[in-house]
């Protein structure tokens, strides 16, 4: 119930309030000392911690380091638009209704390289963000699709950290998961690919 009201008290304060990095990063740590003065540890146990978890989040910081530098040296070395042009050409010559799909499998196969979504974001949206207005789609369609194609195929791309220990602790070999998992991920993908379609058709937006 706690975890609930949470939520709905971050969404509250996103909406209503405009919080964004700096006052949802002192809200998730002001949480965190009161989580563990509830738990009964002292500081000094806050602070192990608390460094322990920041250990395992070094190496998608170190990406979302490197992807940000991808997107300024596409920007300023006038790369960006020479790539959403040539996203941009194939899918001119597809209806129109089915571009937010197509835009979730390219976001699916880019997932692959980049298995970290905010780091995929970096890398992706200024790049989605343009095509979707040359293709005639909505900003928030090639937002969904962004969405689905790194959501879908976390469960089976060997690049995602968190799936391939998960499977080392449950020693179950890469091929016997990948063969279980491909026919829901293929549902996943139609179901994904069903809602981008129909975004595309309604034309998703801000209400």
């Amino acid at each position: 119930m706690l975890l609930w009201w949470n939520y709905l008290l971050l969404m509250a304060m996103i909406v209503l309030k405009g919080w964004y990095m700096t006052e949802l990063s002192a809200y998730f740590f002001g949480l965190a000392l009161v989580c563990g003065l509830v738990y009964g540890m002292s500081l000094n146990e806050m602070a192990r911690h608390f460094v322990d978890g920041m250990k395992d989040m070094v190496y998608p910081a170190i990406l979302v380091g490197i992807a940000a530098g991808i997107s300024i040296i596409m920007e300023n070395g006038n790369i960006l638009d020479s790539i959403v042009n040539a996203f941009a050409q194939p899918l001119s010559h597809t209806p129109q209704v089915i571009n937010g799909g197509l835009m979730m499998f390219v976001q699916t196969l880019i997932n692959l390289f980049i298995p970290s979504g905010t780091g995929q974001a970096v890398v992706t949206m200024p790049l989605m963000a343009p095509l979707a207005d040359v293709v005639g789609i909505t900003r928030q369609t090639a937002v969904l699709a962004y969405q689905l194609g790194d959501g879908c195929s976390n469960c089976i791309i060997p690049t995602g950290a968190m799936m391939m220990a998960a499977i080392s602790f449950g020693k179950v070999p890469y091929v016997r998961w990948a063969k279980f998992i491909a026919k829901w991920l293929g549902l996943q993908l139609i179901i994904g690919f069903s809602f981008c379609v129909i975004a595309s058709v309604i034309q998703l937006g801000p209400f």
